[in-house]
């Protein structure tokens, strides 16, 4: 008998404890509402504010567009062509100038 009345009292502050716990949630989902709906608020009424010093642009007009056409399966499936990189420019050519020989190159001592 004793235990089938400790079982009852756990199995009644389950309960009491749940019952809290969803109140919390509750409340918590409350409060998340509440915070996202004044963000939205203050972002659009910081958007008005940046608008304010703007002139208005004209309406424009749309055009009735007609119903999108499908690609045609042979379209698709064309390969695109590869986007390359340039080819690597070659140095500029340097002015070919013969070696000197030593022969030229070494000034005449007198003697």
């Amino acid at each position: 008998m004793a235990k089938a009345a400790a079982a009852e009292k756990r199995a009644e502050a389950a309960r009491q404890h749940l019952r809290l716990t969803k109140l919390e949630h509750k409340q918590a989902r409350k409060a998340f509402k509440q915070a996202r709906k004044a963000a939205k608020k203050a972002r659009k009424e910081a958007k008005a504010a940046r608008k304010e010093g703007k002139p208005k642009k004209a309406a424009k007009t749309v055009k009735a567009k007609g119903k999108p056409r499908k690609r045609s399966r042979s379209r698709a499936l064309k390969a695109r062509p590869i986007r390359t990189r340039p080819a690597p420019k070659s140095p500029p050519a340097q002015a070919l100038v013969p070696p000197a020989t030593f022969g030229d190159a070494t000034p005449a001592v007198h003697e």
